[in-house]
């Protein structure tokens, strides 16, 4: 990849986890709104909305489960994608 592309990748990618959070975020605000009281949505929720047995029933790593389960899912993604595209300029 050209430094160029690589910027306009990292610059996508900021841009994805930003809408990914917000969305996460303006949804539990609809939610909220709706119903009146706070749906949380963990990243452990994602995981088993993907379809992983081990975020609905743990058999080991319970530390990690209750740590996944506590984070919000729009961070869950904008975290790492924001890591990646900082390095990726960092290094363009």
């Amino acid at each position: 990849m050209s430094t160029s592309s690589d910027e306009n990748f990292a610059v996508f990618l900021l841009l994805a986890g930003c809408v990914c959070l917000l969305a996460c975020l303006g949804y539990q605000v609809f939610l909220f709104a709706q119903y009146g009281f706070w749906v949380e949505i963990s990243a452990a929720d994602i995981m088993v909305w993907l379809g992983s047995e081990w975020a609905l029933h743990p058999t080991s790593w319970y530390g990690i489960h209750r740590v996944l389960s506590y984070i919000n899912a729009g961070l869950f993604v904008f975290v790492p994608v924001t890591l990646l595209a900082i390095n990726l300029l960092a290094h363009a």
